[in-house]
């Protein structure tokens, strides 16, 4: 489920402005290197928040493609022709871990501190939450060193929290971004979230499952 916290940093960051569309493409705001070639120039906010990004590269030591049963725990996936950002969805957490960085660099702040001002501490959620990286998932930013969360617990890494905070965030978005008398998130940001995008990943908004088809 850390990857319906990220995306809620998405939509945070989209209503504070920081991003002006969800469509831009994210080499339009980040220059550390990761969107400089011309496939890779093309994923947008949206396409990362869908997992539809195709972004090719490698991050904390893992590469995009996924393939093998040391990268990707139960089962094999097999080499496959990378396909035009936008266009294929895949299930894949080397490329949000890509995306959870991306979003670090434009706060300029850990994103579990984000989440605990901006979310967490509005909600009354306990201490007890954790949103843990990577060992080797830092980099430097203004002079500091700071810890680029994952979008999964893949790996080791990720979102460690009880049911009942985990349920606090849930009501949260039941009632539409809205906690006692506080707007935390916009209603727009949580409609566009929970809404299905058609035949590419029907299943899936932005980082929410949705069931829509029923079938789990």
């Amino acid at each position: 489920m850390a990857k319906s916290f990220l995306s809620t940093i998405l939509g945070l960051t989209i209503d504070r402005g920081m991003i002006q569309s969800i469509n831009d493409p994210v080499a339009k705001y980040i220059k550390d290197g990761g969107y400089s070639s011309e496939h890779n120039g093309k994923v947008t906010w949206e396409h990362h928040s869908r997992q539809t990004s195709e972004w090719e590269g490698e991050l904390w030591g893992k590469k995009y493609d996924f393939i093998g049963k040391e990268a990707f725990g139960r089962g094999e996936r097999k080499p496959r022709e990378l396909q035009e950002p936008g266009s294929f969805y895949e299930y894949n957490d080397v490329r949000i871990n890509r995306f959870a960085l991306s979003l670090l660099r434009l706060w300029e702040k850990p994103l579990p501190e984000v989440l605990e001002d901006e979310i967490m501490d509005p909600i009354d959620a306990s201490e007890t939450w954790r949103w843990v990286p990577y060992r080797n998932s830092i980099v430097e930013i203004n002079g500091k060193q700071m810890p680029s969360v994952s979008g999964g617990t893949r790996w080791g890494g990720g979102l460690w929290i009880s049911a009942r905070d985990e349920a606090r965030f849930g009501y949260l978005f039941l009632r539409n971004g809205r906690w006692k008398d506080k707007q935390l998130i916009s209603e727009q940001w949580v409609k566009e979230a929970t809404t299905s995008r058609g035949t590419v990943g029907p299943d899936y908004g932005y980082l929410w499952w949705l069931n829509t088809e029923g079938k789990a």
